[in-house]
């Protein structure tokens, strides 16, 4: 066994645990943080998906599309598909910014949302994007 695909496919699980219990807590909120829950839920399957490919050997974009990383676990063992099409609708559409990039170094922070942004009466929200309250206006149809 190569120590070095090991220790990357350990590291997958470790980030997905963390996803995991960020979701809990965001769900132990009081009000419950559901979009956020939802989101942490999301990254948990991409990187749950990532650690089985690396296992697996198979190369794999840097993408969030569940639907793309799922299709090459897929074509490892057909016997996850039911799984992973049960998980495709967590994936933010293609157009939508909900995934936030940020520095290691910073805290995770909820933007100011400027005022150049639409608001919920000028046009209405893409359907299926699971952080509304941080979408730029790329997310809007």
């Amino acid at each position: 066994m190569q120590p070095e695909k090991v220790a990357e496919t350990r590291a997958w699980f470790r980030r997905m645990e963390d996803d995991l219990r960020a979701a809990e807590v965001d769900l132990a909120a009081d009000p419950p943080l559901v979009a956020d829950a939802l989101f942490h839920c999301q990254q948990a399957v991409e990187k749950a998906l990532k650690g089985f490919l690396t296992w697996h050997d198979r190369p794999f974009r840097k993408v969030h599309d569940l639907r793309e990383i799922g299709a090459e676990a897929i074509a490892v063992d057909a016997s996850l598909e039911p799984v992973i099409r049960r998980s495709v609708p967590l994936s933010p559409p293609p157009q939508c910014s909900a995934i936030p990039i940020l520095s290691p170094n910073r805290a995770r922070k909820r933007p100011a949302r400027p005022s150049r942004w639409p608001t919920r009466s000028a046009k209405p929200y893409s359907p299926g994007c699971p952080k509304r309250s941080r979408r730029g206006p790329e997310c809007y149809p």
